[in-house]
């Protein structure tokens, strides 16, 4: 017999971002612990509904309804993302359950002007909002949100059945990124003015790009007014099986990002999924990445913008000794979801 329902809400659900994924990880922490207790609600796509517009409506009914229900009998409604703030505080004026959200970042962050009136007025409502990194945590302290009711959680991975075994990294390493080709993932800004200073000190080196997006062309334009066909490589989209296959062949990952006004990165994924599989990781220190990698132990962290700090830090990450176990190890004693589902079970549903 259930003592407290939990209700999760979210709009991310089908895909490949991190939010979705973010989205699926926490459904899975709330089935393995709470079981029968716990229900889903999702926006998916259906047959049944000619266009998004009606899709949509009829997941806000059908949350509403259910979340109602769910407070009303002082049960617990988790939202996925902070564009639910409405629901949730229509839902703490109905019931006597609590309402807790997840944000992530451009959910916060998002420059319309009613939305961010909305959030300001909305979200300080809710028992709990969980951060996925302290800059998340920032912005939502902005919007008048109640330190006190703020708890900052990251991303998490679950284990692999299988670490990489990284050869020395030394010679010609092979480094590896993956993301949508967006402004602020700074590829392209790494293609121009990184690769070519990287070429003087790994000759033979390589670059694989996993991901598309609105910048590949611009990125092929540099690639090719550099001449770096040999060494920078657009993979585009794949499968699992051959990002995995990529993860295994790579040295070291890279996440080159830029501070771009109006957008950011919440926590960085990607980088707890390289460093989880053994890859040491250097990512910019820009928006929430820094809180996605363990300085020292499972990468290290590089003034974002600036290319010669970037080649140093590549520099000193390939001539030092690495070992993949213990980065995974790492990895899994921060972001290990067993560890942090605890924290959402103790700080979030269980307070």
């Amino acid at each position: 017999m259930c003592s407290v329902h939990i209700l999760f809400i979210t709009r991310k659900w089908e895909g490949h971002g991190g939010m979705q994924q973010l989205s699926r990880d926490l459904w899975r922490g709330m089935q393995e612990t709470y079981g029968e207790c716990a229900r889903l609600c999702t926006l998916t796509q259906s047959p049944f509904f000619a266009t998004r517009y009606s899709l949509f409506i009829t997941f806000v009914g059908r949350v509403v309804v259910v979340g109602i229900i769910t407070v009303w009998r002082g049960g617990h409604v988790h939202l996925g993302d902070a564009s639910l703030a409405p629901l949730g505080w229509l839902l703490k004026r109905v019931g006597r359950g609590r309402v807790t959200v997840t944000v992530c970042g451009l959910d916060v962050i998002w420059p319309r002007w009613w939305y961010q009136w909305m959030l300001r007025q909305m979200l300080p409502a809710m028992d709990r909002v969980v951060c996925i990194s302290r800059a998340t945590a920032e912005e939502v302290w902005k919007r008048g949100v109640d330190p006190g009711r703020v708890r900052i959680i990251p991303c998490g991975v679950w284990p692999v059945e299988r670490s990489v075994a990284i050869p020395a990294l030394a010679g010609a390493p092979l480094l590896l990124t993956v993301g949508r080709l967006v402004p602020r993932k700074g590829v392209a800004w790494f293609v121009r003015e990184v690769v070519t200073i990287l070429l003087h000190n790994f000759p033979h080196f390589q670059y694989w790009i996993i991901g598309s997006g609105p910048q590949e062309l611009l990125i092929k334009k540099f690639i090719q007014e550099r001449a770096l066909k040999e060494c920078v490589h657009l993979l585009g989209e794949l499968d699992d099986a051959e990002r995995e296959e990529c993860f295994t062949q790579a040295d070291l990952f890279v996440v080159p990002n830029i501070s771009i006004s109006g957008d950011m990165e919440g926590f960085g994924i990607a980088c707890i999924e390289a460093s989880v599989r053994g890859v040491p990781v250097v990512a910019a220190r820009c928006d929430g990445l820094p809180d996605a990698v363990i300085d020292g132990k499972t990468g290290r962290l590089f003034t974002s913008g600036d290319a010669e700090n970037c080649v140093k830090v590549i520099r000193e990450v390939t001539g030092g000794k690495w070992d993949s176990k213990q980065i995974a190890r790492a990895t899994l004693e921060h972001y290990g979801w067993s560890v942090l589902f605890q924290r959402y079970r103790d700080e979030v549903f269980g307070f």
